[in-house]
């Protein structure tokens, strides 16, 4: 009776593949001799230690709580800037009447652009993350909402502008020059 051998790759003395596997072929380690073993121990520690130093919530409750207190928190950005423009142009009564209408439209914009995303009024067709979801993209779009109004009425656009419309202009000697 013979035996029939096949030629499958054995581990040297030493615990060193010959050739490395195909999930560790684009690594650093690709038949550099390293021991198999280190190159996983490598890998799980660096995959532990990505989270270390950070808090990161491990429920979804926790993880939609945060969510939701950061759309909250941009949510008091964007009206703390939204009142300061108000505030600044309180004697133009045309534009106080034409920025809480645009406000009033953006708000009803960001609702359209959410039940779009989500159209389902039942919210477990998405799911359990749904809620830290919406919380999310409500958020961007917050943070989006406030960088644009600050820019346009609090920081200003350039001097020389000619759309400036009611945007406040930066001065001329507040504009970084360029030297040559």
């Amino acid at each position: 009776m013979s035996w029939v051998s096949f030629n499958a790759p054995a581990v040297p003395r030493g615990g060193h593949f010959p050739v490395m596997p195909f999930f560790c072929r684009e690594s650093a380690f690709y038949n550099t001799g390293v021991p198999i073993r280190f190159t996983f121990a490598l890998m799980a520690s660096l995959m532990t230690l990505g989270g270390a130093g950070r808090a990161v919530a491990q429920s979804q409750a926790a993880m939609t709580q945060s969510a939701c207190n950061k759309m909250k928190r941009a949510e008091n950005a964007l009206t703390g800037i939204y009142e300061q423009i108000v505030k600044a142009k309180a004697t133009d009564g045309n534009f106080v009447t034409a920025f809480r209408e645009a406000h009033a439209a953006w708000i009803a914009f960001r609702d359209a652009h959410l039940r779009a995303i989500f159209p389902d009024p039942d919210p477990n067709t998405y799911g359990s993350a749904n809620s830290m979801c919406r919380c999310g993209i409500q958020e961007q779009m917050t943070i989006q909402r406030t960088r644009e109004l600050r820019r346009l009425w609090i920081t200003g656009i350039d001097e020389g502008d000619v759309c400036a419309g009611s945007c406040a202009v930066k001065s001329a000697s507040s504009v970084p020059t360029r030297k040559e």
